[in-house]
């Protein structure tokens, strides 16, 4: 029907048992949970949703419940505001007005604000999830490919965090945000048992819903997080979704607790996106031989006696980003992932972030399930709820940018070996002067050369296709 791919994710001990418990201190006071978070730093090019929400029409795009669609979700609330998601669309979902904007004024998608909804055919719901930017908008053959950049949460109660699945609590906020839905794709009568109609999956808004949107500062975690596990919570009574994680990438911590905010990496010239163009990309920039700490919230509500036994591995280009430890056991519901990297010099890498298990093919640990599950939970005995598709993945831009600290000391370094060449007399001081001069001009080359010739090696794109 429709798809997507992403562009752009342990450590053990004792938890308390009470889930409850857990996410009011993970979640609400997460300094407290999570040792030295604090609030990001390099603050700059952030990005939002203009003004152009309240005055131009939004692209209203679905995802829906059925595989491989459902498994979008995980991915699509794990990136922090600004990075790249992709969606793909059979045209015979795609409505005719944004079909006819695509031929006749491509350009007049960019920028265009999305509405990312989750259609639940089991829940019988729509969700308004995250709200975007587009990048692009292509057209290859019977295929639409929507390129937008995710931005801020739907705005959910902070209720349905502590709340139990099924309650009263959550129901109330899923019926309010589909109701908004409904009225947003004009499908008021529409029985959500079944899919939507055709040309209802990419199309432009009937009306202009006022849905709210997380008010939150991107460069604070714990408000980021909180707006986060809101909206998971309203995703974790999905059959399809059960006993899968949820994850959000935290970000890059430095030592001081001070987290990398994801910033504007420029134009990566020999990067080609899809259709050979050269996207701009967001990512997070480190700084050459500093030491950080990644780290990725979890959450996943389970059946009690019922788990899955994974780890989330990180794979970089090592001579860029060397990968010194991790924490990285899924073994709970709850956790905090860790991965300590440095940043071993200049250059451009993805971080390709994936989850495995580690038990293969073995079912779930089971527990006493003689009990009837509780209101809100999964009969266990149904296949989907007893299997973790083990397909969650991610690419995270990172560029290492030159320590321009010392690079300064180096060159001061070279002017040293270059005072006590011409300056002090005897051939012990002229051999000293040459062997730290051509040392650091040595070190300095090389971190230049190494960095351009890594920057040309990437495969050059191509131009885009005209238009017809």
């Amino acid at each position: 029907m429709r798809r997507q791919r992403t562009p752009s994710l342990s450590s053990s001990g004792q938890r308390p048992s009470s889930l409850q418990v857990v996410i009011q201190h993970g979640i609400a006071s997460f300094s407290q949970a999570v040792l030295k978070v604090g609030t990001r730093g390099n603050d700059r090019d952030k990005p939002g949703i203009s003004a152009e929400m309240t005055t131009t029409t939004p692209f209203v795009a679905v995802t829906g419940s059925q595989p491989p669609y459902v498994y979008d979700l995980p991915w699509l609330l794990s990136l922090p505001s600004g990075f790249e998601f992709r969606f793909r669309y059979h045209q015979v979902w795609v409505s005719d007005d944004v079909l006819s904007k695509i031929k006749s004024t491509p350009n007049d998608a960019l920028h265009r604000p999305v509405v990312i909804v989750f259609h639940s055919q089991e829940q019988k719901r729509l969700l308004p999830v995250r709200v975007g930017s587009v990048i692009a908008v292509d057209k290859l053959g019977p295929l639409v490919f929507l390129r937008f950049a995710v931005g801020p949460f739907v705005h959910v109660s902070p209720t349905v965090v502590l709340a139990k699945a099924g309650s009263a609590e959550r129901e109330a906020e899923s019926n309010r945000l589909s109701d908004q839905a409904r009225r947003l794709l004009a499908l008021e009568k529409h029985d959500l048992a079944t899919p939507l109609p055709k040309g209802s999956y990419l199309s432009l808004a009937a009306r202009n819903e006022d849905i709210g949107w997380s008010k939150v500062n991107d460069s604070d975690v714990r408000d980021v997080s909180a707006s986060w596990a809101a909206v998971a919570a309203l995703l974790m009574s999905e059959q399809r979704l059960f006993q899968i994680p949820m994850f959000h990438l935290l970000g890059f911590q430095e030592f001081d607790g001070v987290f990398r905010s994801p910033t504007d990496l420029g134009r990566l010239p020999s990067i080609g996106g899809l259709t050979g163009s050269t996207p701009r990309r967001r990512g997070f920039r480190l700084v050459d031989g500093k030491r950080y700490r990644l780290r990725i919230l979890e959450w996943c509500e389970t059946i009690k006696g019922a788990t899955r036994l994974a780890k989330l591995a990180v794979e970089a280009a090592p001579q860029v980003l060397s990968l010194e430890g991790s924490s990285n056991m899924v073994v709970g519901g709850y956790d905090v992932l860790e991965f300590m990297f440095k940043a071993a010099r200049p250059g451009y890498t993805e971080l390709s972030v994936g989850v495995a298990a580690l038990d293969d093919d073995a079912p779930p640990v089971k527990g006493t399930q003689e009990r009837q599950p509780e209101k809100g939970q999964l009969e266990v005995g149904l296949p989907e709820s007893r299997t973790w598709p083990m397909i969650y993945t991610a690419q995270v831009p990172v560029e290492v940018r030159h320590n321009w600290w010392r690079v300064a000391a180096l060159v001061s370094s070279g002017g040293l070996g270059a005072f006590i060449y011409t300056s002090l007399h005897g051939k012990l001081w002229e051999l000293a002067g040459l062997l730290i001069l051509f040392t650091t001009l040595g070190t300095l080359l090389e971190g230049f050369l190494k960095f351009s010739s890594e920057v040309r090696d990437f495969p050059q794109g191509g131009p885009r296709p005209r238009g017809k």
